[in-house]
């Protein structure tokens, strides 16, 4: 009875042993649990990127552009015409735009031809022949002066102007020239302004 007794706590012992055998634990070693890497991460860059530039662009140039050259102030000439036995009178012209002779009349610099001189008249009996006649008037402000044309048939275009004013105390003559006839025309009448306003004295 006692040997049954043994022979079953063995047999239990040995079942024992068996079953603690087979559920084992499939857990990984505590050892392997603990085990941490040592090693860090390598450190994110602690450098600050660098600043956006703070400098303002560089601002346009502040400075005025050169001037431009100013005009040279224009050069005055006075010259007497000869008007018979009537008051004396004097033009005043612009010595770049005419030239002063020696026969008391302006030349023109800028149309050849075109010049104004003391007044006088076309003689002969076949002035008619080769000549129309045509008469206008011209304001400056209110002082009117009256114009006589002399017209080439030939060319259709006045060669010579007679201009009288204040009664016929004063005259002249203004002869065109036939290539640039209109400038030339407003470039005497530029004349006759500028002299007006100094009275046509000297």
């Amino acid at each position: 009875m006692r040997f049954k007794s043994y022979l079953l706590l063995g047999v239990l012992v040995m079942l024992c042993v068996v079953l603690s055998a087979c559920s084992g634990s499939t857990n990984p070693p505590l050892d392997d649990l603990t085990e941490v890497s040592s090693e860090m991460p390598p450190e994110a860059p602690t450098e600050i990127p660098t600043k956006a530039p703070t400098r303002e662009p560089t601002r346009a140039p502040t400075e005025t552009p050169t001037e431009v050259p100013t005009k040279a102030p224009v050069e005055f000439g006075k010259i007497k015409i000869w008007n018979w036995n009537n008051p004396e009178f004097y033009l005043t012209y612009d010595k770049a735009k005419w030239e002063a002779t020696e026969y008391d009349s302006l030349e023109s610099k800028l149309y050849p031809g075109c010049h104004v001189a003391a007044n006088g008249f076309r003689d002969g009996p076949d002035m008619a022949t080769y000549y129309t006649y045509e008469s206008d008037t011209h304001f400056l402000d209110e002082t009117e002066f009256l114009l006589d044309l002399e017209i080439p048939k030939s060319t259709g275009v006045p060669d010579m102007i007679h201009v009288n004013w204040d009664d016929y105390q004063y005259a002249l003559a203004l002869f065109p020239s036939t290539e640039n006839y209109n400038e030339c025309v407003a470039a005497f009448w530029e004349v006759m302004e500028l002299s007006k306003a100094n009275n046509f004295g000297q």
